[in-house]
């Protein structure tokens, strides 16, 4: 104390020329902290007020109900009562959001960021509201600024990811969710992603690695597995793909997402009589296409029923608009002979010889 005593006088003559000008600093500080004081009050009194905490909770009740329009009337009430409140303002930019209100959702997230320009929650929905105008290139600025707030946050470097990707950004978009995977080696969903696209550019060795790193964290992984599959098709290792669909399916039907991989690769290793359950499943579910009535004629005629194989030759070569009409005729050819099927047979290499496709002549 007798140390400091000494300092007083010249440091109150330095900034305070006459008492006056203190006066004036002790009545302006004096009424700041009471302002700070009653701020803090409200704030306070908000959270004991038992009418403000009850409703509240009722509102983030309903939103949990998905009672959007309900939760905003309460919402709205409560901002009378505390209008600068940003956990009001989060709760009711939620509300518009879910219920479609882009717009008005967009103007509420705006708001929270005039007050706090950090604020996670509100520069996040602000980045989903752009990818749902079809706003990418806005909604990639989004994720940038909170990549700078917080580089240790995988989830946002996955959103890049996704985006980067809608925007057709192949590279940008690998390089994102290596850098997810880099601070979370656990999200199964950025090793399908990730996978998809490198499957896409065929890269199919790292596309390999990665799905089999993600087969790792969930061996059982539905999507994964596909991949895996889709992979091995890619690559002509159709047996790793039966391997691969048959372990998904354990003896349950064949649905239409897998009999396309499986029936092709039965194709290709002359399984036949495994081709027909696929290729039939693939017409009944609406796959009407060329390439389904060849192999089933194939696997018709090589499991000795001529008479279907050349039903379902003659529908390939009435629908085929691919490049491999050629040899659709040459395979209906083949089926007719084995059926002794001569006349038709010879028809047909006539029109083959004279270069015409339209099978209406064939019986």
């Amino acid at each position: 104390m007798y140390y400091i005593k000494p300092l007083i006088k010249p440091l109150f003559m330095k900034y305070f020329k006459t008492p006056y000008t203190f006066f004036i600093f002790l009545s302006f500080f004096t009424c700041s902290s009471l302002f700070c004081l009653s701020q803090s009050n409200d704030s306070n009194e908000e959270q004991l007020n038992p009418s403000f905490v009850q409703q509240t909770s009722d509102a983030d009740r309903l939103i949990i109900e998905h009672k959007y329009e309900k939760a905003l009337t309460i919402l709205d009430s409560l901002s009378i009562i505390s209008p600068e409140n940003l956990i009001l303002k989060e709760r009711s930019g939620l509300c518009y959001y879910r219920l479609g209100m882009l717009s008005r959702a967009k103007d509420v997230y705006k708001e929270i960021l005039k007050t706090d320009t950090a604020h996670s929650v509100a520069l996040n929905q602000l980045g989903q509201i752009c990818i749902k105008e079809g706003n990418l290139m806005e909604s990639i600025q989004y994720y940038n600024r909170l990549t700078r707030i917080d580089s240790t946050n995988s989830y946002y470097f996955k959103q890049l990811g996704q985006i980067q990707s809608k925007a057709g950004s192949i590279l940008g978009a690998i390089s994102m969710y290596s850098k997810t995977l880099t601070l979370n080696p656990r999200d199964i969903e950025v090793y399908a992603s990730l996978a998809e696209l490198l499957i896409e550019t065929e890269i199919m060795e790292i596309a390999d690695s990665i799905i089999g790193m993600g087969l790792q964290v969930d061996s059982t992984n539905y999507n994964l597995k596909m991949l895996q599959a889709k992979s091995a098709f890619q690559q002509n290792r159709f047996e790793e793909v039966t391997e691969v669909i048959e372990g998904i399916l354990h003896e349950k039907d064949t649905i239409p997402i897998f009999a396309n991989l499986l029936g092709s690769s039965y194709y290709r290793l002359k399984e036949y009589k495994k081709v027909i359950p696929c290729m039939q499943l693939l017409l009944k579910s609406d796959y009407d296409q060329d390439w389904i009535y060849f192999y089933l004629g194939i696997a018709y005629r090589e499991t000795g029923n001529e008479e279907l194989s050349t039903h379902h030759l003659k529908l390939a070569v009435q629908k085929g608009i691919s490049k491999n009409i050629d040899s659709y005729y040459t395979q209906l050819g083949i089926s007719y002979d084995k059926a002794n099927d001569y006349s038709n047979a010879i028809l047909l290499r006539k029109l083959m010889s004279m270069n015409k496709t339209n099978s209406c002549c064939i019986e």
